[in-house]
């Protein structure tokens, strides 16, 4: 297994411990990363290209006619949908030469207008063997101590409704004061005045934790 990135680190350390090899590709423009993809590809002769991204989809897009791999899209994880550029483009070369394309909801691959004979849904899943016991719980070191939780993992962006979110969290928490609603993720600029005036009171029941690399703990 190969993994690419476009970036000089990752924020998992343990990724760096997996029998994989990564290839960082940093500082390019986009036409040298095609040029690197390429001689990636043409080096690896890889069975299968998994793209995580719709720019990267579109550069393997461009390979795909010059070597043989089986090519799987994967970068629908919201139901925005496509701007009308981006539209054309999907259609006309990276959903076209896709072998398959694959979202985390039926809703997503509808947003996308993705083909029925090739959208297929992969939905999130966990394992719970990964939660370490009560006894060594983060959130209890945190304070949090309420005999229920509600955890939201996602970054503070545009693609998640977190006005939704603390919305119902401040209904509920008028009819009862065993709950907390932890939210884990980074938190972009714009966002910071929706959430400031939960991040200082300690004693909330929302609390935003911003981004950590610990959730299974």
């Amino acid at each position: 297994i190969h993994l690419v990135l476009t970036k000089t680190s990752n924020d998992y350390p343990e990724v760096n411990h997996l029998p994989i090899t990564i290839h960082y590709l940093k500082d390019f423009s986009d036409l040298s990363l095609i040029y690197h993809y390429f001689s990636l590809v043409l080096k690896l002769k890889p069975d299968v290209v998994h793209t995580w991204s719709f720019k990267t989809s579109f550069y393997i897009s461009l390979l795909k006619p010059f070597v043989a791999f089986r090519f799987v899209v994967g970068f629908i994880a919201d139901t925005v949908g496509f701007s009308t550029i981006s539209s054309v483009i999907a259609n006309a070369l990276v959903f076209r030469k896709a072998d398959i394309i694959i979202s985390n909801s039926s809703t997503g691959l509808t947003a996308y207008k993705v083909p029925v004979n090739k959208g297929k849904v992969i939905y999130n899943g966990f394992d719970p063997s990964r939660l370490r016991t009560i006894e060594d719980n983060r959130l209890d070191k945190l304070g949090i101590k309420t005999s229920y939780k509600v955890v939201m993992l996602a970054n503070v962006t545009q693609y998640k409704n977190y006005k939704l979110f603390i919305e119902i969290a401040e209904t509920i928490m008028t009819r009862r004061n065993d709950v907390t609603f932890i939210a884990i993720g980074n938190i972009l600029p714009e966002y910071a005045k929706l959430v400031e005036r939960f991040t200082d009171n300690k004693h909330s029941r929302i609390k935003f934790l911003g981004f950590r690399n610990d959730v299974c703990e």
